[in-house]
């Protein structure tokens, strides 16, 4: 019996060792013990022994203890290339200079640069008058840092809306099918007649930080201009009417460029210039248009 209780309590330790990946050692050489018993709790294993004492009026208790180390397969995403990125949330802490960002390779962005301006129109702008525009650019998007201090590369995809209105005292109608605005009549009262664009942004920016949180942004926004609908009301001989027009051959694609400076994760100005005609020719009013207006989460 002593015999095998000293083999045990020598496995044990061998066990333990081996589950470190470590050498085994010879821990303890127990002769003659009274009693031995093995605990196994969780990840660790005790081995406790009896030991009696030369003239046996007492005996001595052992101890051993063999903790396990569970084994941990190492990630397959380096978390210090791809990271997500949510808006309004802080920076990283393990940073070595409070004023410099953590540097990421890749970075998951998502509801990014939601911006509110107002448009103005140009050249041949007598059918189409001015309003607003609002949506979010970087619904979900990648942005690429190849540099610690250097620019960064941005892709992503958005949605937004463009709003124009007809002039004062027309409505827009169409006439077959060509889309414009006509004059109403003395009898008639305009109560409002507008023309909204329904959008789906590509954003190709590329950003750059001057100072700090004081950054610039430059770059593309490519178009798909979905669904156009236009909604008239007027008054005529105290009756109310009201018009819908849809159908309007807008242009599917078109490209703007963009500019931006403000504080990056935060709030910016931004200009917009739309080179292109909205309309399909000759089916619509024919005009450009720039905007300025404010980014959150730029």
């Amino acid at each position: 019996m002593r015999f095998k209780a000293l083999i045990g309590i020598i496995a044990a330790a061998t066990l333990g060792a081996h589950a470190q990946t470590e050498t085994a050692d010879t821990v303890k050489i127990i002769s003659r013990p009274e009693q031995l018993s093995i605990i196994r709790n969780g990840n660790k294993t005790i081995v406790k022994a009896m030991i009696a004492n030369d003239d046996s009026s007492s005996v001595d208790i052992y101890s051993y203890t063999v903790e396990q180390t569970p084994k941990t397969d190492p990630p397959m995403i380096d978390s210090d290339k791809w990271v997500m990125e949510l808006p309004f949330m802080k920076e990283h802490p393990d940073k070595t200079d409070k004023d410099q960002p953590v540097h990421h390779k890749r970075v998951i962005t998502g509801m990014k640069n939601v911006y509110w301006g107002w448009i103005f129109n140009y050249d041949g702008k007598s059918a189409v008058g001015n309003c607003f525009e609002l949506g979010v650019a970087d619904f979900i998007g990648v942005e690429w840092s190849p540099w610690r201090n250097g620019p960064s590369f941005e892709a992503g995809i958005g949605f937004g809306m463009r709003r124009y209105l007809a002039p004062e005292g027309t409505v827009f109608i169409r006439q077959g099918d060509t889309f414009t605005s006509a004059r109403a009549d003395n009898r008639t009262a305009v109560d409002h007649s507008r023309w909204d664009v329904i959008t789906f942004h590509v954003p190709l920016m590329v950003n750059q930080r001057i100072w700090k949180k004081l950054g610039i942004s430059a770059g593309a926004w490519i178009n798909f201009n979905t669904y156009s609908v236009a909604n008239s009301q007027w008054r005529c001989d105290g009756i109310r009417y009201r018009e819908t027009v849809k159908g309007i051959q807008q242009e599917l694609i078109t490209v703007d460029l963009m500019a931006g400076i403000g504080l990056r994760g935060s709030i910016a100005v931004y200009a917009r210039w739309s080179p292109m005609n909205v309309m399909k020719q000759p089916y619509g009013p024919e005009f450009k248009s720039w905007s300025i207006g404010a980014s959150l989460d730029f």
